[in-house]
């Protein structure tokens, strides 16, 4: 049968891609020490999962809930935000209780992006948000961030630019995937201030809103003159209590954009699991704090892999300030999705190239923490160490090689204007 033109156009998921390469690693006595997709270690709260187990004979649990999430979520999610932020919500009239934040992303931009319209990702970007676009018939506008010192910042002055050339609207993840940066006020001042100016919405993806261990919290949209009517907040419960096998997020926006979304949210997916739902509202109630203890255990994990990479001359530092990850420039002739190929095959080691990310991500491999702990990025970094002394050995034992070789390796892998890539400019 035919297969539609606009979906064989969308990029194929990078995780997908690497763990087929992982499943054919084999190597005895050395298993695959994965760093590559951002999943958190911890279980859920023990309490919470004790109070699920009570409910579990109820038959609501087991069927249908309403199309716009449990009563019982969107209310603990508005006292949790009143609670953080001094923000008072309307459960009934701004939150959608969604399938994850991807799901809730879809649904965003059904409700206010035209297809064919143009949206600005802050890159590099996370990837679900170009597929998500391409599916819709839309083009995402990379925006690259710029490196301070050894932290990745917004680039406020990029930002108008793009902005002025039509663009429907922008996304920001804060705190970041896959830099691991956290945009404090003054950024989220002006990021917000640009799309108030043009009239457009921010896309904000708070999925990481409680994994920060810098100095500097998170600036929030609602904090500003506008924030509140231009910005659709993106959030999920998976990365905060350890459920990313429920599937269970949300949406908070204008009354008169949800009344829009729950045209596509009944028509995708009715409603987010239902036990996934009640989970989660267990979580908001008897552990809002829980997450405070992780990033205790993160900051941990970071300084155990900054003191690793820092032996690595053909690595470069970058601080993560929050999320999960760390977004590593490289010294290496090979393009990354090269590179992170050998790193299976002969470290033992799963990383994310960065041009899984976007150009802005190209010469960068993404490093998650999340799910190994100091012992195991211990080891990691051994292994990262003796894979780069060792290929440096053997590229200078072969430097009468012929010239151009790699480049024009790189070219047959589509390395750098793959198809599908946002658009640079």
């Amino acid at each position: 049968m035919r297969i539609a033109e606009w979906i064989q156009a969308t990029i194929a998921p990078p995780i997908v891609d690497i763990y087929a390469l992982a499943r054919q690693y084999d190597r005895p006595g050395q298993p695959l020490i994965n760093m590559g997709q951002g999943i958190p270690d911890m279980m859920p709260p023990a309490p919470c999962l004790a109070a699920l187990a009570d409910r579990l004979a109820d038959p609501a649990l087991h069927r249908y809930g309403p199309d716009q999430g449990l009563p019982e979520l969107r209310e603990a999610l508005a006292a949790d935000y009143r609670r953080r932020l001094g923000v008072r919500l309307d459960p009934e009239r701004e939150i959608i209780i969604t399938a994850g934040a991807n799901h809730g992303f879809v649904l965003a931009l059904l409700a206010l992006v035209q297809p064919g319209e143009r949206v600005v990702l802050g890159a590099p970007y996370y990837f679900n948000h170009l597929m998500a676009l391409q599916l819709l018939g839309m083009t995402g506008v990379e925006w690259p961030l710029t490196v301070r010192g050894d932290r990745f910042v917004l680039d406020l002055d990029g930002l108008a630019p793009r902005l002025a050339a039509g663009a429907a609207g922008v996304v920001c993840v804060n705190p970041n995937n896959p830099t691991g940066a956290v945009f404090g006020a003054e950024d989220m001042s002006g990021v917000m201030a640009a799309c108030v100016r043009r009239g457009v919405p921010l896309f904000y993806d708070e999925v990481y809103s409680l994994i920060a261990f810098g100095e500097e919290p998170a600036g929030h949209p609602y904090a500003f003159a506008g924030g509140r009517e231009h910005t659709i907040i993106l959030g999920s419960f998976s990365k905060l209590f350890g459920l990313t096998g429920w599937r269970v997020g949300y949406i908070i926006a204008p009354p008169p954009v949800v009344e829009q979304m729950m045209k596509a949210q009944d028509t995708t997916v009715i409603c987010a699991p239902v036990a996934g739902q009640a989970l989660a509202a267990e979580c908001l109630r008897r552990c809002p704090d829980y997450p405070a203890a992780y990033c205790r255990e993160l900051g941990r994990r970071v300084r155990r892999l900054s003191a690793a990479v820092c032996d690595i001359p053909a690595l470069t530092w970058r601080e993560p300030a929050g999320a999960l990850f760390t977004m590593l420039p490289y010294r290496h002739p090979e393009p990354s999705r090269q590179l992170a190929a050998r790193l299976v095959r002969e470290a033992g080691v799963m990383v994310i190239p960065g041009a899984a990310f976007g150009a802005s991500g190209e010469g960068h491999l993404r490093i998650s923490f999340g799910s190994s702990d100091e012992a195991t990025i211990a080891e990691a970094g051994r292994r990262l160490a003796r894979f780069f002394t060792e290929d440096r050995n053997r590229s200078d034992r072969n430097r009468t090689a012929a010239p151009g070789a790699g480049g024009r390796q790189a070219e047959d892998l589509g390395v750098g204007g793959a198809p599908g890539d946002a658009d640079p400019c």
